[in-house]
């Protein structure tokens, strides 16, 4: 199965027995695919996001009809993949070989696909009634699942660890993740042992191992305490997005890592997606933990902040992009700016533990430590100038502000200049009158006979305002005649 004319063709002229849907890739559910019910399919996705959501979505319908599909993604020969590669792209690339040679190369790739199962949230996920009751739900599952970081995560959950940018975030789940592999503490939360596996889509190698190494030598770790437990995976130069990730962690061995550190969240996303859109982010997130099920390890998720001061904002609130990166995940980690200079307060919201009270650590080069010493109320607050557990200074109760009434309103913001207008809303909004109260006001002083229109010197479709009537002498002679 291929998509398009062009590839069917191409298919077929080395020999495979090609098909496609009707009419574009859009028309998948609209096609007739039964004539190959119950066969063995080979889904040739082109490489870009809508060619891996029209396969998925395919490999869905295909499924249903009894199909046993096989997926496969097709590479340039030494070269990076362009957007939109396709099958009759790699037997162009091939020219100089048979068509027999290109057909069994497409076969070998097939036979070592895994055989594909609906749960790629970019396709059409098939779900059937398995409802339990609820005695045989507890008898089933008699506990929680297996804890990976005491009070904050459990096996198969997902964690975001969320703060501002350059505030240290990627050194502290550098060091979560030496902790993970050696049994530590990490900051204060016992861990249990586990593999790890680090996927960097932002820095090159040698600055991770630059990183990681002045992590270890504050540790005193000898290589032997780490070095075949941690794995690193840099996809700098060679990114994929969340659905093309589905080949690779279907070839990582089920049960190998306890936990998965991707760095950083935003560069996984899709081309062109929205983080801001809450269908964009619910999918992301389903395809995350079909990915934690698939292979049986927790997810750690470095992401940024929204903008501005986050002191005054709740936990959940403090990660950029839609309410769905905040409601999806199991554990919301996030660092704030502390008063105190390379202090920072860290608080979680999670889901299976008991509430966490917020906990201050210190940045001393190359990694965090516990700082009980620091109150973790004492956030930075940029925006007010002052601590957030100072005291507010000792000064009478402000007056109430005054009614904005039509003279007021006139007084303030409509002088004996004529001006449009838009300037005098703009003005008027500016000291706190909405544009609604504004309006309203604008028009009872025209009515009132306090506001009065001026005729434009050069065009007399601009309409001028001020609190004096229009003279004779304040027109120009043509006007005046």
């Amino acid at each position: 199965m291929v998509e398009g004319e062009k590839c069917s063709v191409a298919g077929n002229q080395i020999g495979l027995t090609c098909v496609t849907s009707s009419h574009g890739s859009g028309s998948a559910h609209r096609t007739d695919w039964t004539p190959i019910s119950g066969k063995l399919v080979i889904v040739i996705i082109d490489a870009d996001a809508s060619g891996e959501k029209y396969g998925q979505k395919v490999a869905a319908i295909l499924h249903r009809l009894g199909c046993k599909i096989r997926i496969i993604r097709l590479s340039k020969p030494n070269a990076d993949t362009p957007e939109g590669y396709d099958i009759a792209d790699w037997i162009e690339d091939h020219d100089g070989r048979s068509p027999d040679d290109l057909h069994d190369e497409i076969l070998t790739l097939a036979e070592s696909a895994p055989e594909w199962k609906p749960s790629n949230p970019a396709g059409e996920e098939i779900v059937t009634f398995s409802g339990l009751k609820i005695g045989d739900l507890i008898d089933r599952c008699p506990e929680l699942r297996p804890v990976m970081i005491e009070g904050l995560l459990r096996r198969g959950e997902t964690m975001n660890v969320i703060s501002a940018p350059k505030i240290g975030k990627s050194w502290l789940v550098i060091y979560l993740a030496l902790c993970l592999v050696t049994g530590r503490d990490w900051l204060g939360y016992p861990v249990t042992r586990c593999k790890v596996l680090i996927l960097d889509n932002e820095l090159h190698p040698e600055t991770i191992a630059r990183r990681i190494h002045a992590v270890t030598s504050s540790m005193d770790l000898s290589r032997e305490d780490y070095a075949d437990r941690l794995i690193v995976e840099t996809f700098r130069g060679k990114l994929r997005d969340w659905y093309q990730l589905r080949p690779y962690f279907a070839s990582v061995p089920p049960g190998e890592f306890g936990v998965v550190i991707c760095d950083a969240f935003y560069r996984f996303m899709p081309k062109g997606s929205d983080e801001n859109d809450n269908g964009t982010m619910a999918g992301v997130f389903n395809q995350i933990d079909a990915y934690a099920d698939m292979i049986g390890s927790s997810f750690v998720l470095i992401h940024h902040s929204t903008k501005g001061v986050q002191a005054g904002k709740a936990v959940t609130d403090v990660g950029a992009g839609a309410g769905a990166q905040s409601r999806a995940t199991d554990t919301h980690l996030i660092l704030r700016h502390h008063q105190e200079q390379d202090v920072a307060v860290l608080e979680a919201a999670v889901r299976s533990f008991k509430p966490v009270e917020p906990a201050c650590i210190r940045w001393e080069y190359p990694r965090w430590y516990p700082a009980p010493q620091f109150d973790p109320e004492d956030l930075r607050q940029v925006s007010c100038g002052r601590k957030k557990s100072d005291p507010p200074p000792e000064v009478a109760e402000e007056p109430k502000p005054e009614p904005w009434t039509v003279q007021r309103f006139v007084e303030h913001f409509v002088t004996a200049k004529p001006q449009g207008k838009a300037s005098i809303m703009a003005h008027a909004e500016g000291l706190g009158v909405s544009l609604r109260k504004a309006e309203t006001l604008f028009r009872a002083g025209i009515e009132m006979g306090q506001i009065h229109e001026w005729a434009h010197p050069t065009d007399r479709r601009i309409k001028t305002y001020a609190n004096a009537a229009q003279t004779l002498t304040d027109l120009t002679p043509q006007e005046a005649a």
